[in-house]
């Protein structure tokens, strides 16, 4: 009984299994196929690759002959390959799960790939750098003709009567008109007809406002040692406005000059942070550039804030800014005090005290102003109630050394002679009438510069501290005579302000931001990416496809990612988001990209990126050879299926630019 038990349980165990070795053979037979379709996908991904590279053939010699537009196109082909090559790059590294065979045809297309690889990034590089170099030329030639068609009969650029004339008073300036004024020749242009067209359709993609029409003809240069401004061309008769500190942005009014005195070249410039115009050397008399090109100024708003009427926080609002709104500085950075008393050092008129008047409180209330119109007494006169001295009455004597406010500019002019006019007693307050100039022409006050009117109640402080000793109080029409320039009390607040433009409604204000705590981000052509985007062709149409069955994506930014952005971004009348026309700099993919999606701060997308980020993108972690990767994980399936661990010497395949002795190197466990 026992023994036909057994026979019945061995023969359970037979039928399990023959049961389980059909599953094997089916998952391996699934595994085979799903394998041969992988190979075959990438095999032929990698031919349409190889396909597109034989098609682009000598691309020096295509480049050399063609035009400009001829360029662009070949440059369009070139970023396909690319495309291309990256997508076979990823079929043909996905090995995981295939089997003994399937991963020797990987190998094998891993060294195809290799090759065909190296060609396309090599005609990348090529193309990528001439064609950026033609469009470059080409577009800095046709804005140079633009400013010289705007330059007035001064010498300054009139850019927006250019502008009026060429939009027709449409507001706007399409590549249509901007064609139909250099086939007008109404400017000197020494460029092809092919050329100017490829630079007014990169100029103007979706047309040029007023805005964006000025930002690409003006000029602007940065300082790259300190100099002075000065008010005319000629160095050696030009009287100094101020020094230039090195980085200060200067924005270009005309055409460089030659100073033929000094041998140097100057322009008429206007500095952005404080709105000083006047003559800064651009190349000096040894060849060395002081000045050096620069774009022209643009912040993005990175958080709601107000734009005001005044240089204070409590100054009024015009209207609040939303997060990624693009500003165009007009003037600033400056330093403005809030919060801060003022203190001037001097002495009372009466000189019953010296020391330091307040000038204004600390809420930034003004208590004393300067005035042009106080005088002091020469010799001892009287003050009487009329004009007339013949019927006048005597209000008290003024002292000499006393101190006068001329309440008008009347005079009166007796028959005695002399001059007569009405004046306000800063001691005590009293108003009448004093002889200035005796008939003999004696002059018997004098103007009194550099003193200050109590405007309130206000403090004669012992010292500039802000917790000294009062010495006297003053009341409102007290003078007080100052020593020298008012002093800030320390203590106070330091906020700087940013005289801005909104770019969407062209509205007009001021910043007041905190110095540790700017929420401005300069508007700068090289950016990187705070998180993943979509690269598209078409600045404004949605990125499904389209009735033709062409996806309007290029393909997805990722985070970390740097790109160059091309002019002004542009907000979608539809949706609002602000988008922006770009290229990528690792594979130098062209699109257009959002740069903000609403009006949350959160929806930036993109953020200021350093020198070095995103040169020529390279890898974090040395990049692993893929035919190496591919042999190694084909080395652990041979041990895991013949069971051995036997070490099967075979020669790497040789690099070039590795030493001689490195390239013999032998790798274990590789067939």
């Amino acid at each position: 009984l026992e023994l036909k038990e057994l026979r019945d349980i061995f023969k359970r165990i037979q039928k399990t299994q023959a049961s389980l070795n059909e599953a094997k053979a089916r998952a391996l037979d699934q595994s085979r196929s799903a394998s041969k379709q992988a190979v075959k996908e990438a095999t032929q991904v990698l031919q349409a690759a190889e396909h597109a590279v034989a098609n682009l053939g000598n691309v020096n010699a295509a480049m050399q002959q063609g035009s400009v537009l001829e360029l662009e196109q070949l440059h369009d082909k070139v970023c396909e390959v690319t495309k291309l090559l990256v997508h076979a790059r990823n079929a043909v590294n996905a090995v995981d799960g295939s089997d003994t065979h399937s991963k020797v045809e990987f190998a094998r297309l891993g060294l195809r790939l290799k090759g065909v690889d190296r060609k396309g990034q090599a005609a990348n590089a090529i193309v990528s750098k001439q064609f950026e170099k033609a469009s470059t030329e080409a577009k800095q030639k046709v804005l140079s003709s633009l400013r010289l068609a705007a330059k007035g009969e001064t010498g300054t650029l009139e850019v927006d009567k250019l502008f009026v004339d060429l939009s027709d008073g449409t507001g706007e300036v399409t590549d249509v008109q901007l064609q139909e004024f250099f086939q007008s020749g109404r400017c000197d242009l020494d460029l092809p007809e092919d050329s100017v067209n490829f630079a007014i359709k990169h100029l103007a993609p979706c047309g040029l406002t007023r805005r964006t029409f000025s930002w690409a003809l003006s000029t602007f240069f940065k300082v790259n040692r300190q100099m002075a401004l000065t008010d005319r061309l000629e160095v050696v008769s030009a009287k100094k406005i101020r020094n230039l500190d090195v980085g200060e942005v200067l924005e270009v009014l005309g055409q460089p000059e030659k100073d033929d005195n000094s041998s140097s070249e100057r322009v008429r410039c206007r500095a952005v942070c404080d709105g000083g115009i006047g003559w800064a050397t651009v190349r000096g008399v040894s060849g060395t550039s002081d000045l050096t090109p620069t774009e022209k100024p643009f912040f993005l708003c990175t958080t709601a804030k107000p734009l005001q009427t005044g240089d204070t926080v409590d100054s009024q609002a015009i209207r609040t800014l939303e997060a990624g709104e693009l500003l165009e500085l007009l003037d600033g950075p400056r330093d403005v005090g809030q919060g801060s008393e003022l203190r001037v050092r001097g002495v009372t008129c009466g000189q019953e005290a010296s020391g330091w008047l307040q000038i204004r409180d600390k809420d930034g209330r003004t208590v004393a102003k300067l005035s042009s119109a106080i005088y002091k007494c020469n010799e001892p006169i009287a003050m009487t109630d009329i004009s007339d001295l013949g019927n006048c009455t005597l209000l008290r004597r003024i002292n000499t050394g006393e101190a006068l406010e001329l309440l008008s500019g009347e005079e009166v002019r007796p028959k005695e002679g002399g001059v007569r006019k009405k004046v306000r007693a800063c001691q005590d307050g009293i108003e009448g009438w004093i002889t200035t100039t005796g008939s003999q022409g004696k002059e018997f006050v004098r103007t009194a510069p550099r003193h200050y009117i109590c405007v309130e109640p206000t403090q004669v402080h012992e010292g500039i501290a802000s917790k000294s000793k009062v010495l006297k109080s003053l009341l409102p029409g007290e003078a007080f005579a100052a020593f020298e320039e008012p002093k800030e009390v320390s203590g106070g607040s330091l906020f700087q302000r940013y005289r801005v433009r909104a770019v969407s409604d062209g509205t007009d204000g001021n910043l007041i931001c905190n110095p540790t705590e700017c929420h401005l981000q300069p508007w700068v052509s090289r950016h990187q990416l705070a998180k993943e985007a979509e690269l598209t062709v078409a600045a404004f149409l949605p990125s499904e496809p389209t009735a033709t069955g062409i996806s309007n994506k290029v393909r997805m930014l990722e985070a970390g990612e740097v790109v160059q952005v091309f002019g002004l971004p542009l907000e979608d009348p539809l949706t609002g988001r602000l988008r922006a026309q770009c290229v990528a700099s690792r594979d130098k993919a062209t699109g257009w990209m959002t740069v903000r999606k609403d009006s949350n701060p959160n929806s930036l997308i993109l953020q200021q990126a350093g020198e070095k980020d995103g040169a020529d993108e390279p890898p974090t972690e040395p990049e692993a050879d893929p035919d190496l990767t591919v042999l190694q994980s084909w080395r652990a399936s041979m041990r895991a299926e013949l069971g051995s661990k036997r070490n099967f010497l075979v020669k790497q395949e040789v690099k070039e630019d590795r030493p001689f002795k490195q390239q013999k190197r032998m790798i274990p466990g590789v067939v």
